[in-house]
C-alpha cells in the first residue's frame, strides 16, 4: 500500500497531460522540456509531501502562462473547447432525432452524457478523434 506520494500508475498520465498542454499551447521542445522538469520534480517531491496530481498539473500550467505573460485565469485550452464546442452543437440536431426515435430516452441521454464527459484533452493526446466513432 503506498504510503505517501502518487501512485506510480498515475505517472503516465501527468506526463501526457504535460506534454498535452504543451502542444496545445505550441510550446518547443526546449520550453516543452523546462515544463516536464516541472512535473518530474513535483512527483519526485510528492515521496516526501503529500501532494496531489492536479496541483502538479496546476504548476505546470502556471509555468506555460508564465512563459506567454498570461494571468492565473487564462485558459490554455480555450481554443480547442471552442472547436470542440462547436462541433457539439453541429451533432445536436442528429441527437435530438435519436432522443425522440429512442425506445429509453434516460438511458440514452445517460449514454450521451457520458460521452461528452470521456473526451478529456488534457489527460488524453486525442490525435485525430473522430467524434462520430
Amino acid at each position: 500500500m503506498l504510503k505517501k506520494g502518487i501512485h506510480p500508475n498515475c505517472y503516465p498520465c501527468i506526463i501526457q497531460q504535460v506534454r498535452s498542454t504543451a502542444k496545445c499551447v505550441s510550446l518547443g521542445v526546449e520550453d516543452e522540456q523546462k515544463v516536464l522538469d516541472i512535473a518530474l520534480e513535483q512527483i519526485l517531491m510528492a515521496k516526501k509531501q503529500p501532494i496531489q496530481v492536479q496541483h502538479i498539473v496546476r504548476r505546470t500550467a502556471d509555468a506555460i502562462q508564465e512563459k506567454f505573460k498570461k494571468n492565473r485565469y487564462f485558459d490554455l485550452y480555450a481554443e480547442i473547447k471552442k472547436k470542440s464546442h462547436e462541433i457539439a452543437l453541429s451533432f445536436i440536431p442528429r441527437f435530438r432525432k435519436e432522443l425522440l426515435a429512442s425506445s429509453d430516452s434516460i438511458a440514452f441521454g445517460i449514454r450521451l452524457a457520458a460521452a461528452g464527459n470521456i473526451i478529456d484533452f488534457g489527460a488524453k493526446a486525442h490525435g485525430s478523434l473522430d467524434i462520430e466513432k
